[in-house]
């Protein structure tokens, strides 16, 4: 998505040209066979009944690499004839591999200021995606609407492509706790296409991949939320409205694929029906048949000031709009935005940075306006979109030097915006303040200290009221501030100027996490263990088994409760299990971990 579909449309249709060559080298199988439902293990974590509350990013999904066996070149990364090298890309941000493996990492011909090789990632590769949910996770996003390209769907590989992707998200999302749902975008379709390729793939979704009964899938008002996203825009599309209305119709009253929350992605000025919209009253008529709007401001405004008067004259009066329709109300915010490398690629020329980020301003600026409007969920866009500028995944402040030209964080730590944008889903819940200026925390580490909600400092104990010097595992930073609780991975603090922090505890130094430790053994009951130091690493957690060998996580060995031991995970959350639970070879661990303490 999807600022100028003039030059999106044109780099899209070159992928279908590779995908038909493809598929004619492999043959014609039905690029569906694939498509199965998630058979792993479910980690609750975002409940997935409603949109109210929820934070959602957009997840493009849609890059390719040479390589990575998906058969669709550099897609999204390159210009045209598959060209990816200096001077002709599309993307204007670089992405922050270096916590990736090396079979996550794809090699290209740009290079960075020492001679390195730049690398890309690929989400056709499960391993990145469950990498970019263990980031939601770790920074509070609730979950991310999948984009479904309905250009994408007109041959084998692309077909093939976006169902490897969905896969991989449905199971990320599964392993992680968090939320998703499809989002059909119709850009670059014909006349006729709508029926011919959006409803017949929902049809195989829902048949294939069983999304309604996923615990993960995003449900709203008791029904699968499914959006569509391209109706009612004033640029020239060859599908029609009547279209839309028999795709809308379908969704929500087909015996068999509907009963669905259809949320609908129109223009920002959809309610005057001017500028990026129909001159068409059809479309009022239409979107009256779903069941939330979610207006495109993309581009709409470019300063914290004009995104706060956009919401006063526009998005308040299309949330009274809504609200008197029985409509729900999706508002969408961006942190930045940037195109200058896909322009080059049509000719054209943009400013590198044409819409400043001013170090997350602008993007808070935005959800503190709607949080006042009285937004009750938000949709950021989007966490991958490094084509247009938008993201806010992993970005390096070191990207390739040459002929292209990249945007960086400003020197920010590469997750700073994941942080902010959950630190943005706190305050939408009321648990931060919603206030002008943007968040500054204290950072512990390269991946900066997370602001919690505001918790009382009183724990019943003394170690609550003493002032510790907190330190990083780099030893880089610190903070002078009360222990107040630990919950859901994180340590929560009020710092010594009254403001509530919170760290991730595997971010804490050894000290400090055995400081922690020690106060919340005392508080959980295990005095005993709580009046030595606990004489293990943190750092290096055991692998755990349970009784049946298939399920492993990494571990530390507490101590011993109510006949059950107490083991602690990588985030520091614990966990009381009986011997029986676990397989022979922890137990026997675990047995060699308590006498080696009796000795």
């Amino acid at each position: 998505m999807r600022s100028s579909d003039a030059i999106r449309i044109t780099v899209s249709s070159l992928f279908p040209v590779l995908g038909f060559l493809t598929a004619m080298a492999v043959g014609q199988q039905d690029p569906y066979r694939d498509l199965k439902p998630f058979k792993g293990k479910h980690y609750p974590g975002v409940e997935n009944t409603t949109l109210d509350g929820k934070l959602m990013c957009g997840y493009q999904g849609w890059f390719s690499a040479e390589g990575d066996g998906s058969g669709r070149g550099w897609a999204h990364y390159c210009g045209p004839g598959n060209l990816f090298k200096p001077g002709i890309c599309t993307i204007d941000l670089w992405p922050d591999l270096s916590e990736f493996d090396r079979d996550e990492k794809y090699r290209t011909p740009f290079r960075h200021q020492n001679g390195d090789t730049a690398f890309v990632f690929s989400p056709y590769n499960g391993k990145t995606v469950q990498r970019h949910f263990q980031w939601m996770r770790e920074t509070g996003i609730d979950g991310v609407f999948l984009q479904r390209f309905g250009a994408d769907l007109r041959d084998p590989t692309g077909i093939r492509q976006r169902n490897v992707v969905t896969a991989n998200v449905q199971a990320a999302a599964n392993r992680n706790g968090r939320i998703w749902a499809l989002m059909y975008d119709l850009s670059g379709l014909n006349q006729g296409e709508i029926a011919r390729i959006v409803i017949k793939d929902w049809k195989r979704i829902v048949n294939q991949l069983n999304i309604s009964e996923d615990p993960s899938y995003l449900h709203h008002n008791g029904q699968p939320v499914v959006g569509v996203w391209g109706i009612g825009f004033g640029d020239d599309r060859q599908y029609t409205l009547a279209e839309c209305d028999e795709l809308i119709t379908f969704l929500k009253s087909d015996p068999k694929y509907g009963n669905n929350t259809v949320l609908l992605g129109v223009p920002c000025f959809w309610r005057t029906l001017t500028r990026d919209a129909v001159s068409d009253q059809r479309l009022h008529q239409l979107m009256k048949k779903a069941d939330i709007i979610s207006p495109w401001t993309i581009g709409r405004y470019n300063s914290p000031d004009s995104a706060k008067r956009h919401a006063a004259k526009t998005v308040t009066p299309d949330m009274e709009w809504a609200k008197s329709n029985k409509l729900e109300y999706l508002p969408v915010i961006f942190p930045g935005f940037s195109w200058q490398n896909l322009s080059k690629t049509h000719d054209k020329s943009a400013e590198l940075g044409e819409i400043p980020r001013l170090k997350g301003q602008f993007l808070w600026s935005q959800a503190v306006a709607c949080r006042n409007a009285g937004a009750r969920m938000i949709y950021v866009a989007m966490f991958d979109e490094i084509d247009e500028g938008t993201a806010i995944f992993k970005c390096t402040n070191n990207p390739p030097v040459g002929a292209s030209s990249f945007l960086t964080y400003e020197g920010l730590p590469s997750d700073h915006y994941l942080w902010l944008t959950g630190l943005a889903g706190e305050m939408l819940r009321g648990q931060f303040p919603a206030e002008d200026a943007v968040p500054v925390g204290e950072p512990l580490t390269q991946a900066i200290a997370e602001l919690a909600e505001k918790s009382s400092p009183s724990t019943g104990t003394s170690d609550a009221e003493t002032l510790h010097q907190f330190v990083d595992r780099t030893g880089k930073y610190t903070i002078d501030g009360k222990f107040v609780r630990y919950g859901n991975g994180q340590v929560h603090l009020l710092r010594k100027d009254g403001k509530s922090i919170s760290i991730p505890w595997k971010r804490l130094s050894l000290k400090d996490q055995r400081h922690v430790a020690n106060i919340r053994l005392r508080n959980s009951g295990l005095e005993k263990i709580a009046e030595q130091e606990i004489p293990f690493q943190f750092d290096q957690p055991e692998k755990l088994r349970d009784s049946s060998g298939q399920h492993q996580m990494q571990g530390t060995y507490i101590g011993i409760a109510d006949g059950h031991y107490v083991i602690w995970d990588q985030d520091g959350k614990e966990l009381r299990l009986s011997p029986s639970e676990l397989d022979q070879a922890t137990r026997d661990l675990i047995r060699s971990i308590i006498k080696q303490r009796n000795q």
